[in-house]
């Protein structure tokens, strides 16, 4: 795996891609979703299936050792969603944490 130099590593919702960012939930996940290209890698016919996997999960059990990588995801905003020079970042999601 090559990355593009910076790499950022936010906890993700299990079932949502993006978590809760099209409600502007404030959180690292729906941050990076609104701040850069990374929401629309989520929402690819490969990426979906890792979604679906635990949407099905009817036990809820969502400590698999999955993770979802986007190479290369552009940053157009800071946090305080200003927009800024944008810069290729790699966003690689875990999810299933408490």
């Amino acid at each position: 795996m090559h990355c593009s130099g910076h790499l950022l590593l936010p906890p993700g919702d299990a079932t949502s891609p993006g978590g809760g960012f099209l409600i502007r939930l404030p959180t690292q996940e729906e941050s990076i979703a609104r701040s850069s290209t990374h929401y629309p890698s989520l929402m690819t016919a490969t990426t979906q299936q890792f979604y679906h996997i635990r949407r099905s999960d009817k036990k809820r059990d969502f400590y698999h050792h999955a993770l979802v990588h986007t190479h290369a995801a552009v940053l157009l905003r800071n946090d305080a969603g200003d927009w800024v020079s944008p810069y290729n970042v790699d966003v690689v999601t875990r999810t299933g944490q408490p």
